[in-house]
């Protein structure tokens, strides 16, 4: 019976985190395809909660160079190397702080309460000609 209690157990876990996986990778996906306006984006990504967007997506590519991507992912953007800021790669935080304290920083994309959250700078999207469809306009502060 405990075997089979455990078995449940891990089951549920594996399907859920499955789900949060393919609700990330979707949202990072539409998102990324409205900044960029390419089908399939390169991404490099420094925080480890989102690695398992590239197995679900099929439109997200992940680099291991800053300077290829299109998009960087980032929770601590002290991190990222400063040859990276120099392309023109779109920044994403992964986490509030990140987002509100870095001037260059396009958007947020976080958890918060076991629900995502998605924020777009509208300022820093009129300085680089960003133009979104009218799907995001709730996310633009």
């Amino acid at each position: 019976m405990k075997k089979i209690l455990f078995l449940l157990i891990c089951a549920t876990v594996l399907i859920n985190a499955s789900d949060i996986a393919l609700a990330k990778a979707k949202i990072v996906s539409f998102v990324a395809k409205e900044l960029v306006k390419k089908e399939y984006v390169s991404i490099y990504v420094e925080d480890i909660d989102y690695a398992d967007i590239f197995g679900v997506s099929r439109n997200l590519t992940r680099t291991n160079s800053c300077e290829n991507a299109d998009i960087i992912l980032i929770k601590n953007i002290e991190l990222i190397p400063k040859t990276c800021l120099l392309n023109e790669s779109l920044v994403i935080a992964t986490s509030y702080a990140s987002y509100k304290n870095t001037p260059y920083v396009v958007g947020a994309f976080f958890w918060q309460k076991g629900r995502p959250n998605i924020i777009l700078k509208e300022q820093k999207l009129k300085e680089l000609g960003i133009v979104l469809s009218e799907k995001l306009n709730p996310y633009i502060e």
